[in-house]
């Protein structure tokens, strides 16, 4: 049972006091502002998928900082089970995965599989900025007709994917000045991987296209519609 002398009263706590020595204490205050600097000099922001993306982008976010990749907590970035497409459009990356390194240079737009580990996300304490698309479950095969077992704990670049014309529109994100600019150019580029592969689908219900012509027409690169 609790006496009179040592209830508290409601709505106050107990005030510990701990002895520092002043090198302790330096230490403690600097490290209190770097971390308030970092917050100050982070931004992230976030952009509505286009409507007809929907179904398919779950997020589009962008992250910018005067001074990098934050050396914290926040850096490591764990399992959520989205595949990404990641825009370094200031500033490379580097993800320390199972596998390796991984390297995402600036101006290049990659596709990044789901993640089965925790990966740790660094940079060069430079300014920085950063467009990520996070696609729903269904994005994957519907945009790029990729398994999700395809990609895992891989990153592969446009250019990889679509040869030139991935590296042009790479070189278009990537002259255009303002984020939402980039964004929108991705987006327009992604709606018209959708339209392609849902004409594509549609063939195999179109009465007299047999198995063989859609498996022709399902093969073919879809390089064209990205310029």
């Amino acid at each position: 049972m609790r006496t009179q002398a040592n209830r508290q009263p409601h709505g106050y706590s107990v005030l510990v006091l701990v002895y520092c020595s002043q090198d302790e204490f330096t230490r403690k205050a600097i490290t209190y502002v770097r971390k308030f600097a970092e917050i100050r000099a982070m931004k992230v922001s976030f952009t509505q998928p286009e409507k007809q993306l929907s179904p398919y982008v779950a997020l589009i976010w962008v992250f910018e900082s005067s001074f990098g990749v934050p050396l914290a907590d926040s850096r490591i970035i764990v399992p959520d089970g989205r595949a990404k497409i990641i825009v370094p459009y200031r500033n490379s990356l580097c993800a320390a995965v199972n596998t390796g390194l991984l390297n995402a240079k600036e101006h290049h737009i990659f596709l990044v599989g789901i993640q089965r580990n925790p990966t740790t996300i660094a940079s060069t304490a430079t300014d920085t900025g950063t467009i990520g698309v996070e696609l729903t479950p269904k994005g994957l095969y519907h945009l790029f007709k990729l398994s999700m077992h395809e990609i895992t704990d891989r990153m592969v670049s446009f250019e990889e994917l679509f040869g030139p014309q991935g590296a042009r529109l790479q070189t278009r994100v990537g002259d255009a000045e303002d984020p939402q600019e980039k964004i929108a150019i991705l987006q327009a580029a992604l709606t018209h991987l959708l339209q392609q592969n849902d004409k594509e689908y549609a063939l195999l219900d179109v009465p007299g296209v047999d198995a063989a012509q859609v498996t022709h027409l399902l093969s073919k690169p879809l390089v064209g519609i990205l310029l």
